[in-house]
């Protein structure tokens, strides 16, 4: 995976997947969501917010830094294209990408219900099937004993 650039949408072939999120700690439930939304589309891009946006949307919620997070994301399999944004909301990245409408938009389960921003400009939301059992969360209460 790499980097995408602006303007690229018109280069991709097929359905088009994009996941957005701060992905503050990536894990195994990160890994089987991505590998899933990879099966439902051709071309799989993760949006993931930046350092200070993710300070912003997770207040107070430990974070690894967005070179990590990029890093951990971009060498999964699955996924073709990792791009970091600096807004709240991945809406205007998928402005300047070129991916309106956004052919389907992955969200965790755990967002099932909730209103998801850009969802408006998706043919289609989706969620993967029953929870992962990992969630950052977890991870940090452990580290924390």
């Amino acid at each position: 995976a790499t980097v995408m650039r602006d303007g690229c949408r018109a280069s991709l072939a097929g359905r088009v997947v994009f996941c957005p999120g701060v992905c503050r700690i990536p894990h195994a439930g990160h890994a089987w969501m991505l590998d899933w939304a990879k099966r439902q589309g051709d071309t799989l891009i993760v949006g993931v917010n930046d350092d200070v946006s993710a300070f912003r949307v997770k207040q107070g919620a430990y974070c690894l830094p967005v070179q990590q997070r990029v890093r951990m994301l971009a060498s999964m399999q699955c996924v073709d294209w990792v791009v970091p944004f600096g807004d709240n909301t991945p809406v205007e990245l998928m402005q300047v990408l070129g991916l309106l409408p956004t052919d389907l938009m992955v969200k965790g389960y755990d967002r099932t219900g909730e209103s998801i921003p850009g969802e408006e400009l998706c043919q289609t939301l989706i969620a993967p099937p029953g929870p992962f059992p990992a969630h950052a969360g977890d991870i940090v209460k452990s580290i924390r004993g």
